[in-house]
């Protein structure tokens, strides 16, 4: 496209397309500012623009390294990452795109492995070493993951859990390094808030959480305190443009700020302590606390003392046993008796409280220090015991991903914490991942507490056995259908099923011919009791809580909705889901090889509830339309369902109708040109297989007579013989395009697909008027006017090939 655009070099125009040979202005003869917003348009790609910079040495100058040109081409790429770059940088944006190009290929490369390296276990702690040693920019490879993840819903399911993974642990290395900075920063330096973001993002890393945007949210809400201070004292002095960085001195003017805070917080925004629902973990984190506008103590308690802060106001953070509380000095700053401070409940809406009050609020008296102020370190300490304590309550997450980052929080603050360091050691071991690191924890345990030899002799006795077994696994088990131990298992891979006695939905990914459990988990759920006992199939199975269960074969039904399961490890088995079943992933599908094909069979069989013609011929909307019969026939086409013969369908399923309705898909706005051009042609072979009603590759002048014919009969004003008069010229018109001077004994035997692509005056039925409205009308759906010579690539087929081109209620009326 480009080299057209420029022209050939040659003698023949000057060696770089100026025009002036033929007259003409070419391309290099424009003005520098209109080549550069040409060169700049979204339809050039990269390669475009690199052919372009080598025809000649003008347009080489226009599309310079560091010039707009490819800028633009970055930005239109990548525009997530222009935010690492200022106006001011001085930056060779071809070499980034490069480097942004080589990245994501890297990101590809290792995405790709993990299935296949850890589909058997949890992936170890050396696994992200081939990351971490990189060469290019951290923010490159997070942005090719982040393209993975936003790939399309249901596609692409093992390179998403992997993605994922490799992204949580950057993400949280980088958190974790910054903590640590943050940690040794002198205490006057360490703010409150910034402490809060960083446990909120090392626990959600990947959620868009940054100090910035907290900061700002807080702002916001300190701008309102400041409104409404105004109306009741214009001269305060924390509406001086430097309020925050001198504290302000009067009592009184301090209470009136409070009061300001409380009306602005709990009766204007509404925010209030999360009684309902106090152990929820999202209470914890403060973008969490911004959005839902309720929290716990301590949470609310450092939006409460930043917002203070801001305005002049010093309040210090009490570690009050079962309460977090803050404290304002009524007496002499740095005061050390405790009752010359008011006690600030910022859960319990701002309320100011006594010594004695706040022994009424936790039920029983308490000595002086628990009145003490604490540090930020300890003000985090206590956030991430919170979290500690909500990761050990957890029972449905069976990774114990929330225990597991709250550990790590708790020993980046405090390394040589024995119990804490025993705790991530047992945990690490129960969950059977990263048998290396466990060694390595306890070795470190036994340097620092010689007297924890009884339990870390224990656990490293069974470590090493997990790893010698791990070493003699010779790989993986293959189970096959066919053989005859196997006989007995009915339901296969990737089939969504239901449990008939708890009702849960969940998706099957492995199976074994009879129970495999030990002796007491068989004894504990009881399975004895079942009519077939032990000696049945068992299934692994996904469910939808997040839980993975071992479920038998009569407790299983088919699933007569079946329906996406939301598990976090779905991707580690299945790749994809169809809208009716899952399909297994390389490594599981090696596992199990003759699945897939039973599976398959068993979708078609349960869930193929076939529509034959007369079902579609009796739906209302389609009764008076005028190309009703084109419409039902192309549901019924083998050549639209996709399948190697030819004819018609006897009757078509749900996922042939599924397949059918593809065909009606919006564009997506992340294809490529090669990507949309295949989109485009799938629309037309769809178009074309209506009008070619004999299968045999051509219109020709008859069909195309038909379908004109039917499209206008509904139309008073034109007559059978109009109608074909217009058929005629459009076929004639389609001659002279497809085959040029026809001699006058030759024939044109028809328009094929070929040609199809190259003629644009063929009538549709207007994206506009669907079925149902132009009977309403009680005509005919116009044709597009016809526009001779007129190339598809002129058409927006992805408008005219829209689900309009239906109708929404035919379409519910057939499933």
């Amino acid at each position: 496209m480009a080299a057209e655009a420029a022209g050939p070099a040659g003698p023949g125009n000057g060696g770089g397309g100026s025009g002036s040979g033929s007259g003409g202005t070419g391309l290099t003869d424009l003005p520098g500012e209109l080549l550069e917003l040409i060169l700049c348009c979204d339809v050039l790609g990269a390669a475009d623009i690199g052919r372009v910079s080598c025809t000649c040495r003008r347009l080489r100058e226009a599309c310079q390294p560091r010039g707009k040109v490819w800028r633009e081409r970055f930005r239109l790429r990548w525009p997530s990452l222009l935010k690492y770059y200022s106006h001011s940088d001085s930056v060779s944006w071809l070499e980034e795109y490069k480097a942004r190009h080589n990245a994501g290929l890297e990101a590809q490369r290792i995405v790709a492995s993990f299935s296949k390296r850890f589909f058997s276990e949890h992936v170890p702690c050396d696994g992200f070493s081939d990351i971490e040693t990189l060469g290019c920019p951290s923010h490159f490879f997070e942005d090719e993951l982040m393209c993975i993840l936003n790939m399309e819903g249901r596609k692409g399911l093992t390179w998403k859990y992997y993605a994922k993974k490799i992204l949580y642990f950057l993400r949280q290395q980088n958190i974790l390094k910054n903590l640590k900075e943050y940690l040794q920063r002198p205490t006057e330096r360490q703010s409150f808030l910034e402490g809060a973001v960083l446990i909120d993002q090392y626990c959600n890393p990947l959620s868009d959480i940054c100090l910035k945007s907290v900061q700002a949210q807080v702002d916001d809400i300190t701008d309102k305190v400041r409104k409404v201070l105004r109306t009741k004292n214009p001269r305060h002095p924390s509406l001086a443009s430097k309020a925050g960085e001198v504290l302000v001195p009067e009592v009184e003017l301090q209470r009136q700020v409070l009061d300001a805070m409380n009306c602005v917080l709990y009766e204007q925004l509404k925010y209030k302590g999360n009684e309902l629902d106090y152990y929820n973990s999202l209470n914890s984190y403060i973008h969490q606390v911004l959005i839902r506008r309720t929290g716990i103590p301590i949470s609310l308690s450092v939006l409460y003392l930043t917002i203070a802060r801001q305005l002049g106001v010093k309040l210090e953070p009490v570690n009050f046993p079962s309460h977090f509380l803050l404290r304002w000095c009524q007496g002499k700053e740095g005061s050390t008796d405790i009752f010359d401070y008011t006690y600030i409940d910022a859960f319990g809406k701002g309320k100011q409280l006594t010594v004695k009050e706040c022994e009424y609020l936790i039920g029983h008296h308490v000595t002086e220090e628990f009145y003490g102020v604490v540090t930020s370190k300890e003000v985090l300490q206590r956030m991430v015991g919170n979290l500690l304590n909500l990761g050990k309550r957890e029972s449905t997450d069976q990774s114990y991903q929330l225990l597991r980052d709250s550990l790590d929080l708790y020993l980046a603050m405090y390394p040589d914490n024995v119990q804490h360091l025993m705790l991530q050691a047992r945990l690490y071991f129960h969950l059977g991942i990263w048998p290396e690191k466990v060694l390595d924890i306890l070795q470190h345990i036994q340097a620092l507490d010689p007297s924890q030899h009884g339990a870390v002799g224990y656990l490293v006795q069974h470590t090493l056995e997990h790893i010698e077994r791990r070493k003699e696994e010779l790989g993986p088990e293959v189970k096959h259908r066919s053989d005859e131990k196997h006989k007995e298992v009915c339901f296969s891979i990737g089939l969504i099923m239901k449990h008939k006695r708890y009702g849960y939905n969940c998706v099957i990914y492995g199976w074994d011919p009879a129970c495999m459990m030990g002796h007491e988990w068989i004894r504990n759920m009881n399975v004895h009791s079942l009519p077939h006992g032990p000696h049945q199939p068992f299934y692994n199975v996904l469910v939808e809580d997040g839980s993975c269960r071992y479920a038998a074969q009569e407790n299983l039904e088919y699933n007569s909705e079946p329906r996406e399961i939301p598990h976090p490890d779905i991707g580690r088995y299945f790749s994809e889901f169809t809208g009716l079943h899952y399909l297994a992933n390389t490594e599981l599908e090696i596992r199990y090889p003759e699945d897939l094909e039973l599976t398959r069979a068993t979708v078609q069989k349960i869930y193929s509830s076939g529509k034959d013609k007369e079902n579609f011929d009796s739906i209302p909307d389609l009764e008076f339309n005028p190309i009703r019969g084109k419409i039902v026939h192309a549901f019924f086409d083998k050549r639209n369902l996709r399948q190697e013969s030819d004819g018609l369908a006897e009757e078509i399923n749900f996922e042939d109708f599924l397949t059918i309705m593809s065909y009606f898909r919006p564009i997506e706005m992340n294809m490529d040109e090669e990507q949309l051009d295949r989109f485009r042609k799938e629309k037309l072979k769809f178009l074309f297989h209506m009008y070619d009603s004999d299968h045999d590759g051509k219109i020709t002048l008859q069909e195309y007579r038909n379908v004109v014919e039917e499209l206008l009969s509904g139309n008073p004003h034109l007559e059978k013989e109009s109608a074909r008069s217009i058929a005629d010229g459009a076929m004639m018109e389609a001659a002279s395009i497809c085959v040029g001077q026809m001699g006058p004994d030759q024939v044109y035997e028809g328009i094929t697909f070929e040609d199809f692509l190259k003629v644009g005056d063929i009538p549709a039925v207007s994206p506009e008027e669907g079925p149902g409205q132009a009977q309403g009308r009680g005509v005919a759906p116009a044709p597009l006017s016809p526009s001779p010579r007129q190339m598809w690539q002129g058409i927006d087929i992805e408008t005219k090939m829209h689900v309009r081109f239906l109708n929404v209620d035919t379409i519910a009326h057939c499933y």
